[in-house]
């Protein structure tokens, strides 16, 4: 899944975890001339495929709008 938001390219991940889904991100924006890449996993499973990219959408955006410092 990917999505664009405030300049910054997200992919999320969803991943099968025994019984559940584990989402993990990948986000891509410009700082200055540099080309950045961060990624991270969200810290939680979640009962759907569609649950978990949704949750790493939201996180992904809430690092975003909080400064890109750690949630």
């Amino acid at each position: 899944m990917e999505q664009f938001y405030k300049g910054h390219r997200i992919e999320v991940s969803a991943l099968r975890d025994g019984d559940g889904w584990c989402a993990g991100l990948f986000i891509y924006y410009s700082e200055g001339p540099q080309n950045r890449l961060v990624t991270f996993a969200v810290n939680d499973t979640f009962r759907t495929y569609d649950q978990a990219i949704d949750a790493g959408l939201a996180a992904a955006q809430k690092w975003i709008d909080k400064g890109k410092r750690a949630i």
